[in-house]
């Protein structure tokens, strides 16, 4: 039944989403969360663009495949590609967890987890107690490691959760919480894409995560076997300058400056 879905004959419904697809041609279905500038678009919706988006869209164009990518909120989505609903999940970091189910390509791009808050609040932390007096927020289901997540339950630090970053971001500006951990790279682009939030939050630079992203491919998936190529594609593309060219799209560098690209 798993191999049968993805040929697809005349229509492709997934999530809700309607989408034409020529006849016979398989496709991969992708997964992504709200999470710019990697993947762009609202939950529930096609991706509308991003890094991780152009790279796997590129990707499989050169594999002879097509890609449907889908916003869904962060763990709906593992848990998609954990059934094999889904192929594919962009920028997900290697847990032990996760290993059991998926696939890791490569890295694609380090990661660094900071806390951000309001501008005009100062705020800084040396150690881990530190944090106990602060109302913390994060993303349901994000690898925020594994020694954050030992000195939250040692401190019993005040956490909550939402589905997206954005969400974050506008409990800060409510005060409804103190701090958001996320990676720098995802809040500073949600920033920058709304105005309502420009010069109105910063960063701690001390880092509390770092990690790589990967793409994750579903053990499950038709595509499990051919990982060996994904990952041969991919070193292709990062030397003949196409990571380079999506990344400096978004304003990223990727290997050296974006200046004439």
């Amino acid at each position: 039944m798993r191999a049968i879905t993805n040929w697809i004959i005349s229509f492709v419904f997934i999530a809700g989403l309607g989408a034409d697809v020529i006849a016979e041609e398989r496709v991969v279905r992708v997964a992504g969360d709200p999470y710019p500038p990697w993947t762009e678009g609202e939950a529930g919706s096609k991706a509308t663009g991003g890094v991780a988006v152009e790279i796997v869209q590129q990707l499989f164009d050169r594999l002879g495949m097509k890609t449907l990518t889908v916003v869904y909120p962060f763990e709906r989505g593992m848990q998609r590609i954990k059934d094999g609903s889904e192929d594919v999940i962009l920028m997900v970091s290697k847990t032990q967890e996760r290993e059991d189910f998926i696939s890791f390509t490569p890295p694609i791009r380090n990661s660094r987890w900071v806390f951000f808050h309001l501008k005009e609040k100062d705020f800084s932390w040396a150690q881990w107690e530190d944090l106990k007096p602060y109302r913390i927020g994060y993303v349901t289901g994000n690898n925020v490691g594994k020694e954050f997540s030992a000195a939250a339950e040692k401190y019993d630090y005040y956490i909550e959760e939402v589905k997206a970053d954005v969400f974050n971001a506008r409990k800060l500006l409510a005060e409804r919480i103190d701090i958001a951990l996320t990676d720098v790279e995802v809040m500073q682009r949600i920033i920058e894409l709304d105005p309502e939030f420009q010069n109105k939050l910063d960063w701690n630079d001390k880092p509390v995560f770092e990690s790589f992203y990967h793409l994750g491919i579903s053990k499950k998936s038709f595509l499990a076997p051919m990982l060996p190529k994904i990952n041969e594609v991919l070193e292709q593309m990062k030397g003949d300058g196409t990571f380079q060219e999506i990344f400096c799209k978004y304003g990223k560098e990727y290997q050296g400056s974006c200046e004439g690209n």
